[in-house]
């Protein structure tokens, strides 16, 4: 279990990319407002503040929604169009975790199992070797996660009595829909790392990292050694450009999901020789079972077949429906409030759209991205929120279609307020100053330490939502959503 923490830990810098923290540290300036906290009253000083955000020429023509209220009583401290809906970028993790912590439960793991079919007759296997997902996200994250895992799955096989396999190695992610990508994310991003999709059965946060020759401009496919996990019969293309003006390489790869072929795109150092980019695997469940029939083969463990993703076809799907099975091993998951704690401490995507079809198949008994964020809806709306303007398209806030309102966000943090998972949630947010995305952001203000939120940022979007107390001993819910600014996001911050 250490182990496959440290891996997700290792990859967080590479996918949380649409959710960068600020390059240098972020603190308040003293301006008249700050100076005055002690002698003008809360309601008033933030009036002030207000007004001067929606005063201000980065806010020409862009719009923002704010609430603040205080926790104990409900009264309203500030506002500002608190009703207008807006895009929220990943302040909408606040509405999938919650959810997944009431209609999951916190204690909730998933299970992937490695299976067998057929019969064994002199140590060789006359059929399948089949690793069955349930959804678990964590699974074989890093490098040195997959060989502690594959490594259990070979002397699980070796003890059952197989020394060959005359079949085939088959990922069966059919828990979930086979449609990973929610349909209302760009074009330009899918590919991206932070963009990586849930599926049933996953692999290294489905993402890949491949290891190319930057000065050779050709079409290639990589050898095991430049591509990990390994991908099968997937060609690239490099259409990187050299220039003076860079310090590091900045690639990424363009091309439909579910084609054999991508281009490189982007720049290099000039005279740089090695490169690396980290990108999405589009059918996790076949990179897995790919990457563990390699794993087969140099254990010595000989495999006729193929690799294979179950949900790739109709007849297998229904040759394996009669099939009985005999369990190996069993691999479960972190609990979904560890989960949890790493989606909004972190800003993980990968695992927020996860959680999202977890939450659909429980209620709606389909995996899908559609049909968790119609089970967030209607528990939302049973529960008493005003669900005018709130638009939801997937789990983790990448989507530009997702729209919510900040009184909608002061909602779903005050019910959590007085959710038998209050603990949990509110330990999940980043603190100011300390942790998560917030690490770097008001640090030597008052904030530092007592504030706890989740950010959310993309291009022309800011937004914070979370609990502080005041000096006093006041504790305020607050939700700030900014769109459409005329400055960077640095400066919005």
């Amino acid at each position: 279990m250490v182990w496959r923490f440290v891996g997700i830990l290792l990859v967080f810098s590479l996918l949380t990319a649409c959710h960068p923290q600020d390059p240098v540290p972020v603190q308040a300036p003293l301006d008249t407002v700050t100076k005055a906290r002690d002698t003008i009253p809360l309601k008033t000083s933030l009036q002030i503040a207000i007004e001067a955000l929606a005063a201000d020429p980065a806010m020409k023509n862009g719009s923002f929604g704010l609430l603040v209220t205080d926790a104990a009583t409900g009264e309203v401290i500030a506002e500002h169009n608190p009703d207008l809906s807006l895009v929220p970028a990943s302040t909408m993790k606040l509405f999938t975790t919650a959810a997944a912590l009431e209609i999951l439960g916190p204690d909730k793991r998933f299970r992937t199992s490695l299976l067998y079919e057929g019969r064994i007759t002199d140590s060789v296997l006359n059929g399948n070797i089949v690793i069955r997902g349930g959804g678990d996200p964590t699974l074989g994250v890093g490098d040195e996660t997959r060989k502690v895992l594959y490594s259990n799955w070979v002397r699980q096989i070796r003890k059952a009595g197989i020394d060959s396999v005359h079949g085939n190695v088959i990922g069966d992610g059919t828990i979930f829909d086979k449609d990973y990508i929610p349909y209302t994310w760009t074009w330009g991003e899918i590919n991206l790392a932070y963009c990586a999709a849930a599926s049933g059965l996953s692999v290294n946060g489905n993402t890949f990292t491949l290891y190319l020759d930057a000065r050779k401009r050709e079409r290639f496919h990589p050898g095991l050694e430049k591509v990990t996990p390994y991908i099968p019969d997937l060609w690239f293309e490099n259409r990187t450009y050299e220039t003076e003006d860079a310090d590091m390489e900045d690639l990424y790869l363009v091309g439909h999901p579910f084609s054999d072929a991508r281009m490189i795109r982007g720049v290099v150092p000039q005279g740089k020789e090695e490169a690396a980019l980290v990108a999405t695997v589009s059918n996790p469940p076949l990179v897995l079972a790919a990457d563990f029939r390699n794993a087969l083969e140099t254990k010595g463990i000989q495999v006729s077949g193929r690799a294979l993703s179950l949900a790739d076809s109709d007849s297998l799907q229904k040759l394996l429906e009669r099939a009985r099975y005999t369990e190996l091993s069993v691999v479960s998951s972190p609990t979904v409030a560890s989960i949890v704690y790493t989606v909004n401490r972190n800003s993980y995507n990968f695992f927020a759209e996860t959680l999202l079809k977890h939450i659909g198949l429980k209620i709606m008994r389909y995996g899908s991205t559609d049909a968790g964020a119609r089970a967030v809806y209607n528990l939302l709306r049973d529960k008493g929120m005003d669900t005018d303007g709130f638009f939801m398209f997937d789990g983790s806030g990448i989507s530009r279609f997702n729209s919510v309102t900040a009184r909608q966000m002061v909602w779903v943090l005050d019910y959590m307020t007085r959710s038998p998972y209050a603990e949990e949630y509110r330990n999940s947010l980043s603190v100011a100053g300390v942790s998560g995305t917030l690490a770097r952001l008001l640090n030597g203000t008052p904030a530092e330490g007592n504030l706890k939120a989740k950010s959310g940022s993309m291009s022309r979007v800011k937004s914070y939502a979370g609990y502080i107390r005041t000096p006093s001993g006041r504790q305020l819910i607050f939700a700030v959503i900014v769109n459409n600014f005329n400055c960077t996001g640095h400066e919005m911050t």
